[in-house]
């Protein structure tokens, strides 16, 4: 017996009969329903505790509260806003933050919306690579990482800028309708992190090299990246001029802190201790190496 089925117009073309359809919105509903359960399995760590253990939590809450303060001095204030300047996206969450809670809660909701956009940069990539929604479940352990309780929340928020950017490269080569997205995905991975505005760069690169086929649309998308690439530039030679310095020192070579025990747990997890990370690391990789093998059984390879 065959069900009966109702042929529609799909939004790509062509036709779609209605179990399909209905296989789709099921599976939409699951990753839905996936998002939302881990959603709220991560922010109960922030939102339930007064001060979260993030390192520039504070200071960056700060900064929202003087944001808003010389937004609304009429030009009277000391400060003085660099509104070109990159890697500034996180301020958006962190003064909404603020504006919704106060005081009190500005920062944890801040620190809720930054989060919200790395899970949702996991759970995108996941639907839009068709990889199952236990995945992005799994994935989602890695928010917890040293980016985030370091405070890095324009790097976090990149992951979403990243993972736009990445979706983009998989659209139908339509160059100008290319060019034009990629003008505002460029601004997004500029004002998040100026390190995920050279990945988008270095992959855009990469699909020139192993698609030839859409060559002409990821051109128009490498040349959308250009002025903020330069701008980017200019903005680190200004700087290099100027009393700002910063700097990293390492008490042993990054090679062989690489080599100590623990090393991938405290960078992975941002250093919680435990028994639980070891566990948790142990089940990803044995999920992945599964995963492989399932793979490449499945393409009937030894």
């Amino acid at each position: 017996m065959t069900l009966p089925t109702l042929a529609r117009t799909s939004p790509l073309g062509g036709a779609v009969t209605a179990p399909a359809a209905r296989v789709r919105q099921v599976g939409r509903r699951v990753r839905a329903a996936v998002f939302a359960f881990t959603a709220v399995a991560v922010l109960a760590p922030v939102l339930l505790v007064r001060r979260p253990p993030v390192l520039d939590l504070a200071p960056q809450a700060d900064q929202a509260r003087l944001f808003l303060e010389t937004l609304g001095s009429g030009g009277g204030s000391a400060h003085a806003i660099a509104w070109l300047a990159p890697n500034r996206v996180s301020y958006l969450p962190l003064v909404l933050g603020r504006l919704l809670g106060g005081d009190t809660w500005g920062a944890r909701l801040g620190l809720a919306l930054v989060m919200l956009g790395g899970l949702a940069a996991i759970h995108l990539l996941a639907a839009r690579f068709r990889r199952p929604p236990e995945s992005a479940l799994l994935a989602s352990v890695f928010l917890f990482s040293s980016a985030f309780y370091g405070g890095f929340f324009n790097f976090v928020l990149g992951v979403l800028a990243f993972a736009l950017w990445a979706a983009e490269l998989e659209r139908a080569p339509d160059a100008r309708a290319a060019a034009l997205r990629a003008l505002g995905l460029g601004a997004l991975l500029y004002f998040s992190h100026v390190l995920w505005l050279l990945a988008a760069a270095a992959l855009a690169a990469l699909d020139l090299a192993v698609r030839p086929a859409a060559r002409r649309a990821t051109l128009h998308r490498l040349a959308a990246l250009a002025p903020f690439l330069l701008a980017a530039t200019i903005w680190q030679l200004s700087m290099a001029g100027s009393a700002w310095s910063t700097g990293v020192a390492f008490r042993s070579p990054p090679i062989l802190r690489a080599l100590r025990p623990g090393f991938f747990e405290t960078w992975l997890f941002g250093g919680t201790r435990g028994a639980l990370e070891p566990v948790t690391l142990a089940v990803l990789a044995l999920w992945c190496a599964a995963g492989l093998a399932r793979r490449r059984a499945a393409a009937g390879e030894p």
